[in-house]
């Protein structure tokens, strides 16, 4: 999916105007960013990944990511955890 870029602190990318790109890691890192309610427009997106560290349960938060991106719009390729890492294959076609 094309859109316009953000960095990692969430703002838009600039390069003598804002910067377009495939933006499906964009998409997934709002997803896992967010918590529910932050986006007026969409109220129930989100999962506030922070809220899961050393969580006893990584089952749940599997889950939940599998949820909210499909809710997003996004085809969810792979997901699993390698050691303490999150590996996340999607696809957005909008």
């Amino acid at each position: 999916m094309r859109d316009y870029l953000s960095n990692y602190t969430g703002d838009l990318q600039w390069d003598n105007g804002l910067v377009a790109g495939e933006s499906t890691d964009d998409s997934i890192r709002k997803v896992l960013v967010i918590k529910k309610g932050e986006l007026h427009y969409v109220p129930t997106l989100g999962i506030g990944i922070k809220d899961f560290v050393n969580d006893d349960d990584p089952g749940a938060l599997m889950r939940d990511i599998r949820k909210q991106i499909t809710a997003d719009g996004g085809d969810l390729e792979s997901l699993r955890m390698e050691k303490s890492n999150l590996k996340i294959k999607a696809n957005y076609d909008n």
